[in-house]
């Protein structure tokens, strides 16, 4: 599989699939970010077990395939490379992953695309869309979230515990 997409696209595309990349060591290709070919599109995964995130990105693929690339590292590359179309192949027989932007030229090491855990479907789920400017008022609507005990730390709450609604944030 050689894929051939633009750095912007690739980088912000993985800026929000990085979110879902697994920090736990148990499971290693939790850790990683899977690249699937498509016609015309490269798609781009992470999950962590909990959370599940996806993402397609326009791009001139040549053979399709699938691999799994170390997920933190491939978000960090993919900031330093330079401005230029950015190559992606990868080479099954070798188990890396070439990536090639411009000068710059980095090769990673992969994890099978068949150990990575297969996705719930989407397809015709219900969605919908929020104007920023009312989330915004949503949002300064609610009060901040407070601990029963002053101290001088703010109180962290984790976000499984904060639910929106119409007028704001509860916690």
């Amino acid at each position: 599989m050689k894929v051939t997409c633009s750095k912007d696209e690739l980088t912000r595309a993985l800026a929000v699939v990085g979110r879902a990349v697994s920090t736990r060591a148990s499971v290693q290709v939790l850790g990683g970010v899977l690249l699937r070919g498509g016609e015309g599109s490269l798609e781009l995964a992470a999950t962590d077990m909990e959370l599940s995130l996806r993402l397609s990105v326009e791009a001139q693929v040549e053979g399709q395939g699938a691999v799994v690339a170390p997920g933190r590292l491939l978000v960090d590359l993919a900031r330093l490379l330079p401005d230029n179309e950015v190559v992606l192949e990868h080479r099954a027989e070798q188990g890396v992953l070439e990536i090639t932007c411009g000068p710059a030229a980095y090769k990673l090491n992969t994890y099978s695309a068949e150990d990575f855990p297969k996705l719930p479907e989407v397809e015709g789920a219900q969605t919908f869309t929020v104007d920023n400017a009312e989330r915004r008022s949503a949002q300064g609507a609610g009060a901040r979230p407070r601990s029963l005990v002053e101290t001088s730390k703010p109180a962290r709450v984790p976000i499984s515990q904060i639910v929106m609604t119409r007028i704001g944030f509860q916690c």
